[in-house]
């Protein structure tokens, strides 16, 4: 292709609001990413309906190749801080290309650590560059995971509701390995999974706290609100495994 045969390092985008399936061709015809949508707006329901959308292209999407639902609007003004975390979360676990779209002039505190928030980068920009998926919805809860380069898994949690509402995240529902196993973490302390001899580490993405738990129990879920994990299993030292 021209462009190809320039030498140069250029990103060729297609923005044709995701008419015709484009996903399906655009790698063919070298393109490096394409719209999957019309326009985005500064309103969670817009954002809402494109983001989540999303779930099932997953297998169109890699590394010099990705499904762009648009641009962020975080710092607009038209969503409030849950909203605007979950619109990052979100485009993070696509994972979309991550184009600013506000005043960089004019950021608040809390705009700039959302669109700053490394976690969030480093999932976005995992070089493993496979795209998070849906794993279940129910109601208004919806649980997406999306596999990264080191073995661990980026779990997002939504409550795409208006109430607040509580939810509980077992580590059974993520699968890991080719397989699909699913590790049955148990225990106290490590909650070491005796099974598979692993155990499972869950670190939040926006308050960085870490912990070892079997489950994660959400008591007060906000409503359009979200909570990212990075959870880890690995192997536990010989002696441990008893």
């Amino acid at each position: 292709m021209p462009l190809i045969a320039t030498g140069r390092p250029i990103v060729y985008s297609l923005c044709q609001y995701g008419m015709n399936s484009v996903w399906e061709w655009g790698p063919e015809v070298g393109g490096n990413l394409w719209r999957t949508t019309g326009d985005i707006k500064d309103s969670y329901e817009r954002m809402s309906l494109i983001g989540f959308a999303q779930a099932g292209l997953a297998k169109y999407a890699g590394p010099g190749h990705w499904n762009d639902p648009d641009m962020l609007e975080v710092g607009n003004g038209g969503m409030n801080g849950d909203e605007y975390r979950t619109y990052m979360s979100l485009w993070a676990m696509l994972p979309a290309p991550l184009l600013a779209g506000n005043d960089l002039s004019k950021m608040d505190p809390e705009t700039l650590a959302i669109l700053e928030n490394r976690d969030a980068i480093a999932i976005d920009q995992d070089p493993l560059g496979i795209q998070g998926d849906r794993l279940s919805a129910v109601g208004p809860l919806e649980i997406w995971s999306k596999p990264l380069s080191d073995g661990s898994k980026a779990v997002a949690l939504f409550n795409r509701g208006e109430l607040e509402i509580p939810m509980t995240l077992m580590m059974n529902d993520v699968k890991f390995g080719e397989s699909g196993q699913t590790p049955r973490c148990v225990g106290r302390q490590r909650y070491y999974c005796s099974e598979w001899h692993l155990y499972c580490n869950c670190t939040e993405a926006w308050s960085g706290i870490s912990a070892h738990s079997k489950q994660v129990v959400i008591s007060t879920f906000n409503n359009r609100a979200n909570i990212r994990l990075r959870i880890q299993f690995a192997e536990i030292p010989a002696f441990m495994s008893g």
